[in-house]
């Protein structure tokens, strides 16, 4: 039999019952961090686009960046505390070494990137990347991997260790942990997120394997006006280029599959447009004999957005075919 456990703290996320928007560390933590200040960047002056203004004045901008970044850090001591706390006791019981420890987060988080405040709504590197940490039995020490996983991938990752078979109705994909799961050939080529938040809803599929740096598609809202946003980019800019049409056709495909899909589909979205196998990446689907199919698919399309999640808002092509 095994067990499972999952321990969600609430930090370092603000208290909602003051009117300045920080976290509110232990007493006991208050003295820690002093004079902390936010990772420099070099996109701290870059905007995201041209038309995109500075969010708050600058001044301002600084001082609550650095007090946000130093109250976080003075919260994550608790969280420190709890982690060792469990640790401890899992060695007490004689249970640690027969354990898997993942340690991850559910988003990030930019403080002053990009001439923005804070916040953790935008599909960019600071805020959709978050640390992904794995201890047990047989993962090797010290290892790192490059692989990009997605959250959904953890519960067929942790059905695996645990020894049991993936149902074929689950979204993701086991995490390829050598000797450990049964991932070997289908490998995530694309991560997919999502925002129903006004004012600037989107959806994104971020390709970290088109050469360097990281190729992320977004369809959004920019205000009223639908407009696809492609940007490459690395943890320190965002530059908007601007593709041919027949890679936008590529994006608006994908998008419109993994926004709706269910199963082994989100794992191998080109299925759904060549059923017989023969596309299996973006690589394959950009040949040329592919363009009028591409082509001729419906515009991935939001209606119009609420502050919660409402599909039949969203028009695609894949929706049409269901």
């Amino acid at each position: 039999m095994n067990d499972y456990m999952q321990v969600n703290p609430v930090a370092p996320h603000f208290d909602s019952t003051t009117v300045d928007d920080f976290c509110i560390p232990e007493i006991r933590h208050l003295d820690l961090y002093q004079g902390l200040d936010p990772p420099s960047s070099p996109n701290k002056d870059i905007p995201l686009s041209p038309e995109t203004p500075r969010e708050v004045p600058e001044n301002y901008a600084l001082w609550k960046a650095q007090k946000t970044y130093r109250t976080q850090a003075q919260c994550l001591a608790g969280v420190d505390e709890l982690v060792v706390g469990l640790i401890g006791e899992l060695r007490d019981q004689g249970v640690l070494n027969n354990t898997y420890i993942i340690f991850t987060l559910d988003n990030g988080y930019h403080i002053g990137k990009h001439m923005l405040g804070q916040g953790k709504m935008m599909p960019y590197e600071e805020d959709v990347c978050v640390p992904l940490y794995i201890r047990g039995p047989n993962i090797l020490e010290g290892q790192v991997s490059h692989y990009q996983a997605h959250m959904m991938d953890l519960p067929a990752t942790l059905v695996e260790l645990a020894g049991g078979i993936v149902p074929v109705e689950v979204d993701g994909i086991s995490l390829p942990l050598s000797g450990l799961t049964t991932t070997t050939t289908t490998l995530r080529e694309s991560v997919f997120s999502e925002l129903w938040r006004l004012p600037n809803p989107y959806a994104t599929a971020k390709y970290p394997r088109i050469g360097m740096p990281t190729v992320l598609a977004s369809w959004m809202l920019v205000g009223l006006a639908p407009r696809w946003r492609i940007w490459r980019q690395t943890y320190a800019y965002a530059q908007q280029y601007f593709p041919t049409q027949r890679l936008l056709d590529r994006f608006n495909a994908v998008i419109s599959v993994l926004a709706t899909c269910r199963g082994s589909t989100c794992a191998k979205p080109y299925k759904l447009m060549h059923p017989a196998g023969t596309v299996g990446g973006l690589e394959d689907a950009m040949s040329a004999e592919h363009d009028e199919l591409y082509a001729g698919l419906r515009r991935f399309q939001f209606l119009n957005c609420w502050q919660l999640y409402y599909p039949e808002l969203e028009l695609s092509w894949v929706k049409d075919e269901l």
